[in-house]
């Protein structure tokens, strides 16, 4: 059990340190491209509960990656593969139904017709919070909250923001910023996850 803290700590802080759109080796700094999991390896992390928690996020995670290096302007990109994004303003109190948060901008990446990616941005001056959702074969994945999201530069980065992992059962492990992971019996951590998923089926459809 202290391993598998230890590796989520570890994970959440090479997260946190991403730069733009593909990884970083650490001798050099040189960018790598990510490879995705494979279909068959990404749904045994998705689905098993078997396998140990550590494997499963670490699957997940290199799957949240390699999308993002699919994100149009990412630095690191397979030629041909990149996402289509499509943005719609949105209007007040759009998703009043299953948050209070006041959404202003919604930003949506497809491979072909399936989404794979989700960003809702609040208005401009209120505040600069941003939420980030991943989805394989419309299964969430993957969520990023990240406080100053709207406020940085290059949306492939990320700073400072808190890392939820799903699985087919719910939410399997949420890593704040810095690593510390939060027991998933805890009632914090049962609301977050039962709000999550009513956002990544609501928000979708606009």
């Amino acid at each position: 059990m202290k391993r598998t803290y230890l590796w989520l700590g570890l994970l959440a802080a090479a997260a946190a340190c991403t730069g733009k759109s593909g990884d970083k080796e650490a001798a050099g700094d040189v960018d790598v491209v990510v490879v995705a999991p494979a279909p068959a390896e990404l749904n045994a992390a998705y689905t098993s509960s078997t396998i140990e928690l550590a494997n499963r996020i670490g699957t997940l995670d290199r799957y949240r990656r390699s999308i993002e290096q699919r994100l149009p302007g990412a630095d690191i990109a397979v030629p041909g593969t990149a996402l289509t994004q499509k943005t719609v303003t949105l209007p007040p109190n759009a998703f009043a139904d299953v948050t209070d948060e006041p959404w202003a901008v919604m930003e949506t990446f497809y491979d072909g017709s399936e989404l794979k990616r989700l960003r809702v941005l609040p208005p401009l001056g209120i505040r600069t919070k941003t939420e980030e959702f991943y989805f394989n074969n419309g299964n969430l994945i993957f969520v990023y909250e990240e406080p100053n999201g709207a406020a940085k530069a290059d949306q492939q980065s990320e700073f400072g923001g808190d890392a939820f992992y799903f699985g087919s059962e719910g939410m399997i492990a949420w890593v704040r910023s810095g690593g510390k992971q939060v027991d998933p019996n805890s009632d914090e951590f049962k609301a977050r996850s039962a709000k999550l998923l009513k956002e990544a089926a609501r928000f979708p459809r606009g």
